[in-house]
């Protein structure tokens, strides 16, 4: 018989797994950042992946992720960006 923290941590491990497959790719990301943003391509690409990469991380850590701290993660990254070029 299987135990429940057994049951839990496949369950768990299965969890990451489906979230980590939702991740957006670059490209569709960087769709929606050219559309509200008329920056260089290469900074929306860099910080896109910069902020993919930490939601990999807080996934495989096993925080609690929402969609909209993807979203605003991403927009402060870049904004930080913009200030540095500026």
């Amino acid at each position: 018989m299987e135990s429940s923290k057994n049951k839990k941590s496949r369950t768990s491990a299965s969890n990451k797994q489906n979230l980590l497959r939702a991740i957006p790719q670059v490209d569709e990301v960087l769709q929606w950042m050219s559309a509200i943003s008329n920056a260089p391509v290469q900074l929306l690409k860099q910080s896109i992946r910069e902020e993919l990469e930490i939601l990999r991380q807080n996934i495989l850590a096993g925080r609690k992720i929402k969609k909209t701290d993807f979203y605003s993660g991403l927009i402060l990254m870049f904004n930080k960006k913009l200030e540095l070029l500026s």
